[in-house]
């Protein structure tokens, strides 16, 4: 598993597999590169490589649902479950950020390099 996270070369993060357990342990090597959201996802497409689908998304617990309302809709999970790339996955969100931080520059109180 570390093995394989480690080949998709996310920013800022290592994996470190943990003596013969099927441990991974997360190491955030540039806080200011390191991207949560890009990472939880390919920990959870590493997962689904390892042991399926099905016992990923299908399992007794599994709460698609409620994943997709945490990413704001299903297209996260279906991409996840189509085994398509972490970059790719993680490029779709960058364009489609774009729009809203168009708007957003717009009304904030406080700009990046600006003292009052």
């Amino acid at each position: 598993m570390a093995a394989l996270l480690n080949s998709w070369m996310l920013p800022g993060v290592l994996f470190h597999p943990i003596d013969e357990s099927k441990t991974v342990l997360l190491e955030v090597t540039s806080p200011r590169s390191f991207k949560p959201v890009t990472t939880g996802a390919a920990i959870l497409a590493a997962l689904s490589r390892e042991h399926g689908e099905a016992r990923l998304w299908n399992c007794r617990k599994a709460r698609p649902e409620f994943f997709d309302k945490l990413f704001g809709g299903p297209a996260t999970r279906l991409a996840l479950q189509k085994d398509t790339g972490i970059e790719q996955l993680a490029s779709r969100w960058r364009k489609a950020r774009q729009p809203f931080m168009r708007q957003r520059r717009n009304v904030l109180l406080y700009r990046k390099g600006k003292s009052s």
